[in-house]
């Protein structure tokens, strides 16, 4: 799968795609927060989430780098026919614990982006 440029998230909807992408891990909100490495009031709603993507580079980046994650996950899940919620919280060998601890309490989303790439 070819990683997409900031065009296509901006094209795309990146709000909605966050969206998707939280509910089918099923996370809460303050585990979004986490991952983009926010306060939980900063992600209560859509539209300051979006003015705060808007305004950061690096907030951007890493709520792209997590819409490509869940994309990796979700088409790997599709071969495995799994939830992608399931292979999120279940232990990964190569991570010796489970993506969702990694990616939540480790912040290695690229890690397990680079093993999602590997497996596809």
């Amino acid at each position: 799968m070819a990683e997409k440029t900031t065009d296509f998230f901006q094209q795309e909807q990146l709000i909605s795609q966050i969206n998707v992408a939280t509910e089918q891990l099923q996370l809460d909100r303050s585990e979004l927060a986490r991952i983009l490495g926010l306060h939980c009031d900063d992600v209560s709603d859509n539209v300051q989430l979006e003015i705060l993507i808007d305004n950061s580079q690096p907030i951007r980046h890493q709520a792209e780098r997590f819409v490509l994650m869940y994309r990796l996950i979700e088409e790997y899940c599709n071969k495995q026919q799994r939830h992608p919620a399931n292979w999120f919280r279940q232990p990964y060998s190569s991570l010796q614990m489970s993506p969702f601890n990694a990616v939540i309490d480790q912040h290695q989303i690229e890690t397990v982006i680079t093993i999602l790439k590997q497996e596809l």
